[in-house]
C-alpha cells in the first residue's frame, strides 16, 4: 500500500516536474527581456534625442545580443525593421512589416507582446518579446522585439531537468536506505510487540519485548512489557485460586451442583455425582433433565424463576439428602444462575429417628413397672391386703425394683458402648476356664429351671479380649438361652477355631426360635419377638444390643441362626492370644 502511494506520486512529480521547470525557466527569460527592453527603449530615445551616438547605440544592441543570446530588432509603426543586432551597422533587414499586425496593435498601445512560434527570418523557433517606447520629438512610435532562440533556452531546461531528475534519483535512493533502516529500526520492535500481543491472546505472558532504546518505542515496549508482566502475575494469581476452589470444592464432602440461568449445568463435584448417580456427561443438560426426582430439582427451579435461597429436603430411595439452594450473580447474563449445596443427612435422619424410638422405648419400659409399682403401694396404703398379699404385694415390688435397676444398669452400659466411652483392657485368657466360671455363677438359675448348661469349650484355647467384658457377653447371651429354654431342655456353649488366627464362640438353645424377619432386627434395643413374653421372663431388650456393642468394641462380629420350633445360635469370634514371648 505504502510502496503504490510513493510509486504514485514519483510518476505525477515526473510529470509536472518538466513542465513546472519549463514554464519557470521561460517566465524567467520573459521577463528579462521584457526588462532589458524596458531599458533599451529608454536608450532608444536618448538615441533619437541625440543624447547616445550611433556608435554608443550599436555597441550597446550587439553587447545586449551576446549578453542576452537574443535578437534585437527595432521596428517602426507599420512593423519595419529600422535597426538589427546582428550583421553589422544599422539596415533594413526586409521589406515590409515583420510583425503580424494583432501585435502590432498591442505594441502601439503601449502594451508588451510575447511570442513563442517559428520565425521564418531565423528559421527556428523563437521566443519574442516585444516592448514599446515612447516617441520623442519628429520621432514616430514603435517598439524594441527581442528574439531569445526557444532551442537554447530548452536546452537550459533539459540540462537544469537533468541535475534535477539525477539529484532527486539520488535523494529518493537516499532517502529510501535511511528509509529502510528508519523503518527496520521502528518495524522490529513494532513486530516484537506483535508478536508478544499475539503471545498473550493465547495465554503465554511469559515474552517480553527487547529493549535497546530510551525513545517513544522503547517507552512503548516498556509499558507492553509493564502490561504483559502484571497480566501474568494476575493470571497466576486468577489460576492459583481456581486450583484452589476447584480442589476445595472437589474435596467437599457436600454435593457442589452450578447451574446457569437457563437451568443447565456447568459444574458438579464427584460428591454430587457419587451421591444422586450423575451421569459424567450430565453438564449442558438441564437440571430437571439431569437429578433423579423433582423433589431434588424444585429448589433449582425456584431459584431461576426468581425465588431466595431456598432449602429442601428430599428423599432418594433409602437415602435423605438436604439441598441449599442459592442464587448466583452472573454480569454476563441478566438472570441469575444457581449453585446448590447437597448433603447426605440419612445418618443424622435415621439418629433422630432411633433417638425418638429410643425415648418412646425407655419411656414404654419404665411407664409399665412404674404403673405396678404404684398400683401395689396404693393396695398397701388402702390397709385392705391381708398379711398374705402383702407379701406377695412386697415380692412384685421387689422384683419391678431389680428390674428397673437391671433396665438403667443396661441402658449406662449400652450408651458408655455407643458414645465409645467404654476402655477395653485386651490380655490373654483362657476361655474354657472363663466359661466354666460362668456355670458356676448361674448354677442355681439352670437348676431353679431344671435346663442344663452344657459347655464344650476346648481347655487349649487362649484368646485375646477384655475377660470382664466377655464374661458379660457370655452372661447375656447364657440368661438369654435359659429365659426362652423350657424345663427339662439344655443350653449349649462351645467354641471352634477358624481360619485367620480366631475363635467362634455360640450359645445355642431349644427355645421358640426366632422367625425370618425378624432376625436383621434382633440386634437392636428393645426390639422383642414377643413383649408380652419377654415382660413375663424379666429380659430389659438391651442385653442383644450390648453384647453386639462389646464385640464390634473388640473388632469382631456377631451372627445369630434359628429355626422357628427348634432353637437358636448366638455366636461371636473373638482372635487367638498372641504366643508368649520368651524369657
Amino acid at each position: 500500500m505504502n510502496a503504490a502511494v510513493i510509486a504514485a506520486a514519483m510518476l505525477v512529480i515526473a510529470l509536472l516536474l518538466p513542465r513546472l521547470i519549463s514554464n519557470y525557466i521561460f517566465n524567467e527569460k520573459e521577463r528579462e527581456l521584457a526588462g532589458k527592453g524596458a531599458e533599451l527603449a529608454r536608450l532608444l530615445e536618448n538615441y533619437y534625442l541625440g543624447n547616445t551616438s550611433e556608435e554608443d547605440f550599436r555597441d550597446l544592441l550587439v553587447s545586449l545580443d551576446r549578453f542576452l543570446g537574443a535578437r534585437i530588432w527595432v521596428v517602426d509603426r507599420e512593423g519595419s525593421v529600422l535597426r538589427a543586432s546582428y550583421g553589422g551597422g544599422p539596415h533594413h533587414h526586409g521589406r515590409g512589416p515583420q510583425i503580424p499586425v494583432d501585435q502590432l496593435e498591442i505594441l502601439l498601445r503601449g502594451e508588451n507582446v510575447v511570442t513563442r512560434r517559428y520565425q521564418a527570418h531565423f528559421d527556428q523557433v523563437m521566443l519574442s518579446v516585444g516592448v514599446p517606447f515612447a516617441p520623442g520629438r519628429g520621432v514616430s512610435p514603435g517598439a524594441i522585439i527581442l528574439h531569445a532562440p526557444v532551442k537554447g533556452i530548452s536546452g537550459t531546461v533539459n540540462n537544469l531537468l537533468r541535475y534535477v531528475l539525477v539529484s532527486g534519483l539520488a535523494a529518493i535512493a537516499l532517502a529510501s536506505l535511511a528509509g529502510y533502516f528508519f523503518s527496520r529500526r521502528i518495524s522490529r520492535p513494532l513486530l516484537e510487540m506483535a508478536g508478544v500481543a499475539e503471545s498473550m491472546s493465547r495465554g503465554d505472558y511469559s515474552n517480553r519485548v527487547e529493549i535497546d532504546a530510551d525513545d517513544e518505542m522503547g517507552r512503548l515496549g516498556s509499558s507492553l512489557n509493564s502490561l504483559a508482566a502484571r497480566l501474568e502475575r494476575t493470571i497466576t494469581a486468577l489460576q492459583k485460586g481456581k486450583k484452589k476452589y476447584e480442589s476445595m470444592v472437589t474435596g467437599m464432602l457436600e454435593g457442589v451442583i452450578g447451574v446457569n440461568s437457563a437451568g443447565e449445568v456447568t459444574y458438579f463435584n464427584e460428591a454430587a455425582r457419587q451421591m444422586l448417580q450423575l451421569d459424567l456427561d450430565a453438564s449442558g443438560r438441564h437440571i430437571g433433565q439431569v437429578l433423579p426426582g423433582a423433589d431434588l430439582a424444585a429448589p433449582f427451579l425456584k431459584i431461576l424463576s426468581g425465588g431466595q435461597a431456598e432449602t429442601a429436603t428430599a428423599g432418594l430411595g433409602e437415602a435423605v439428602y438436604s439441598i441449599h439452594v442459592s442464587p448466583v450473580e452472573d454480569e454476563a447474563e441478566e438472570k441469575p444462575g444457581a449453585v446448590g449445596l447437597i448433603r447426605d443427612v440419612s445418618a443424622a435422619e435415621r439418629l433422630e429417628r432411633m433417638r425418638r424410638e429410643f425415648v418412646a422405648d425407655v419411656s414404654h419400659e419404665l411407664r409399665t413397672p412404674l404403673t405396678i409399682l404404684r398400683g401395689y403401694s396404693e393396695a398397701l396404703l388402702d390397709g385392705t391386703a391381708g398379711e398374705a398379699e402383702k407379701n406377695r404385694y412386697l415380692k412384685m415390688i421387689r422384683s419391678e425394683i431389680e428390674r428397673l435397676n437391671r433396665l438403667i444398669t443396661d441402658l449406662l452400659d449400652l450408651s458408655r458402648l455407643q458414645a465409645r466411652g467404654l476402655e477395653l483392657h485386651k490380655t490373654a485368657f483362657n476361655l474354657q476356664k472363663l466359661a466354666l466360671e460362668l456355670r458356676r455363677s448361674l448354677q442355681s438359675s439352670f437348676g431353679e429351671k431344671g435346663v442344663a448348661l452344657d459347655v464344650r469349650v476346648d481347655p487349649e484355647i487362649e484368646v485375646w479380649g477384655d475377660e470382664d467384658r466377655i464374661m458379660q457377653v457370655l452372661l447375656n447371651l447364657v440368661e438369654n438361652a435359659l429365659r426362652y429354654s423350657e424345663k427339662g431342655g439344655e443350653v449349649g456353649l462351645s467354641s471352634c477355631l477358624k481360619e485367620g488366627q480366631k475363635v467362634r464362640i455360640s450359645v445355642c438353645d431349644g427355645g421358640p426360635g426366632v422367625a425370618g424377619g425378624d432376625l436383621p432386627h434382633i440386634w437392636e434395643r428393645f426390639y422383642r419377638v414377643d413383649r408380652s413374653r419377654d415382660r413375663k421372663l424379666g429380659g430389659t431388650g438391651l442385653g442383644l444390643a450390648i453384647v453386639k456393642e462389646i464385640i464390634e468394641a473388640h473388632g469382631e462380629s456377631v451372627a445369630v441362626q434359628s429355626i422357628p420350633g427348634e432353637g437358636s445360635t448366638f455366636s461371636f469370634t473373638l482372635p487367638l492370644a498372641p504366643p508368649p514371648i520368651p524369657h
